[in-house]
């Protein structure tokens, strides 16, 4: 039995023991109320954020249709390999890879790489393998109850059936790359495609829809647990072209795999009907997994079927230029219908000799004669009374040397020189001698296709230019809606005595017996137009610039051919091929029978 005197001091440990525990309790409720009343809020939130996952449901890509509503773009289901890796052991993770590689038909390497890979975040699942062939994609599905964590999924993919026509126009779709701005705006996921080139790139945003999300809840090694909420793509718009693809498919054809450009438009609108670069490349390679050799491969080939020459490829424009120089000769009152000149089949101006192709002569010439067989010391001769400043005012308002503001992109403005530049780049003082080089389009002179079939449209339609488009309409909420309300041509000052006089010339130019551009002529229709050969020390560019109707004009076509032997060799019958087919002319059943004449330039 416990004295008195150890009552006390057992009564004074109770006391302290339950204060303890009473400021204990206190404490704890007090944090307790912290915690929840307080930041009860913002915890919620970061337990939120480390249990649920947004997951992306990509979107179906819209379509591109040319004018005539031929598929030029679209999608095909793909089957992708997925592996949730934080779902494997060390060991497990190990089996499926070396299972994976006898699957795939692929080396281990490949396999570890892909799932190492840190494009991916940790709770979602990482791509080993994209566009599955049906055969892997057999075998996978086989075997997937031995592949713990491995799932099969369909995804869009980009396919062109033109396997590679108008390229260059319609562009190529590739993964998004890791500083896209869509991907750092939250808009865009790992997998995505994205617009590289041509109009899958300037109407990404169209064409791209917007993905879909799916929330799901994962534990705290991330897994998944269940799925919360989720939210359908949105499927990108269709885009309406105003290519004409049987003309695009034949001007290509044509080249037969011949390095150059040509570029087929309307004249009274500006509608591009054919963009040619070649030679040209099949854009489903991008469509799925590329490999650096292949890739290499295109960028180190020396013809550059990567470059889009109908509007990056800046060249000399040789005898085409003669039209520039004939309309400034006559609006200037320096040339008229009138005007003869007798050819000797040179031009000296101090020690520089011009001389015609094959240094021929051709006696007494007019200004028709002078472009009908391209007589180079014609227009020498009238090159300086004409003047530099002359000649690039005329040429400026056909908006040479600037861009023609088509919609693709890397679109270049060529080189219009004059004496400014010249000083500003060489620090060189004009000479006469470049002023008579650029009289017959040689120089420092540089164009793209595109300006020049721009040009010749402005002549066509009697001084109407229009700016080049490519974008017809987009397909919204199923009804179709222009790209943009029909501008007006830009009506050029020159009066229409002066271009019918150089149209005149055009016609006789592929109509003549002795014309330059005679294999240019279809039967039974009116072509006009304007051959060219640009001799460098390199190089011949053959040109041919012309349009169809003559009386109505409705076709432009301008092509440029690189190691040529003329213009009316090698441009004109390329053409020829693109007027036939627009206007249903079956040239199998006529022959062009030419002379030398045709050849001369």
């Amino acid at each position: 039995m416990l004295g008195s005197n150890a009552q006390p001091a057992l009564l004074r440990r109770y006391h302290v023991l339950s204060t303890t525990l009473i400021v204990c309790a206190v404490v704890l409720l007090a944090q307790l109320l912290w915690l929840q009343l307080v930041r009860g809020v913002d915890y919620r939130r970061r337990a939120l954020r480390q249990s649920v996952r947004m997951l992306w449901v990509p979107a179906l890509r819209g379509a591109m249709y040319d004018r005539t509503m031929t598929v030029i773009a679209d999608n095909r289901p793909a089957f992708d390999l997925d592996v949730n890796v934080r779902e494997l052991s060390p060991r497990a993770r190990t089996n499926v890879t070396r299972h994976l590689a006898v699957i795939l038909r692929q080396p281990e390497s490949n396999v570890w790489a892909a799932l190492r890979s840190k494009r991916h975040l940790p709770y979602e699942p990482v791509r080993v393998a994209s566009d599955l062939s049906h055969d892997s994609m057999t075998r996978v599905a086989e075997q997937l109850g031995d592949l713990p964590a491995v799932e099969l999924s369909v995804d869009p993919v980009r396919r062109y059936p033109q396997r590679g026509g108008a390229c260059h126009a319609i562009g190529y779709v590739s993964k998004v790359p890791p500083n896209h701005p869509g991907l750092r705006a939250g808009q865009y996921s790992l997998n995505d495609r994205v617009g590289v080139s041509g109009i899958e790139r300037v109407c990404e945003r169209i064409l791209h829809g917007v993905n879909g999300k799916r929330l799901v809840q994962v534990d705290r090694a991330s897994r998944f647990v269940d799925t919360i909420e989720q939210r359908p793509p949105m499927p990108g718009q269709n885009v309406m072209l105003t290519l004409h693809m049987q003309l695009q498919s034949v001007l290509e054809r044509a080249f037969s795999n011949r390095v150059g450009a040509a570029v087929a438009l309307d004249p009274n609108n500006g509608e591009i009907l054919a963009l040619v670069s070649s030679p040209g490349f099949d854009q489903n390679m991008f469509a799925g997994p590329v490999t650096p050799e292949r890739y290499g491969a295109l960028l180190n080939d020396p013809r550059r079927p990567l470059l889009n020459r109908a509007i990056a490829g800046q060249y000399p424009l040789g005898s085409v230029f003669k039209l520039i120089t004939a309309i400034a000769g006559l609006e200037y009152g320096v040339l008229t219908s009138n005007t003869v000149f007798y050819d000797q089949g040179i031009f000296e101006l101090g020690g520089m000799r011009v001389r015609n192709f094959h240094r021929q002569r051709y006696g007494t010439v007019d200004l028709i004669k002078a472009l009908r067989v391209s007589c180079n010391t014609f227009f020498c001769t009238y090159a300086v009374p004409i003047g530099v400043r002359r000649l690039v005012a005329v040429a400026q308002r056909f908006h040479l040397g600037e861009k023609t503001g088509i919609e693709l992109p890397d679109e270049k403005a060529g080189l219009l020189p004059d004496p400014w530049w010249k000083r500003t780049h060489l620090r060189e003082p004009w000479f006469p001698g470049d002023t008579v080089n650029l009289s017959i389009g040689h120089g420092f002179l540089l164009v793209t296709p595109l300006q020049v079939a721009c040009m010749v449209a402005a002549i066509a339609t009697d001084g109407g230019w229009c700016a080049p488009r490519l974008v017809r309409g987009y397909e919204i909420n199923h009804r179709i809606v222009p790209a943009q309300p029909p501008a007006r041509p830009e009506v050029l000052p020159f009066r229409r005595e002066t271009l019918a006089l150089v149209k005149r010339g055009m016609w006789e130019v592929v109509n003549h017996p002795q014309g330059s551009g005679r294999l240019a002529a279809v039967p039974g229709l009116a072509v006009a137009g304007k051959t060219g050969s640009a001799l460098t020390p390199a190089q011949t560019f053959g040109w041919f610039a012309g349009f169809a109707p003559f009386n109505e004009p409705k076709l432009v076509i301008a092509v440029v051919v690189e190691q040529a032997e003329t213009g009316g060799k090698d441009a004109a019958p390329i053409a020829r091929a693109g007027f036939a087919a627009y206007f249903g002319i079956d040239l199998t059943r006529h022959t062009n029978h030419v002379t030398n004449a045709s050849f001369s330039d």
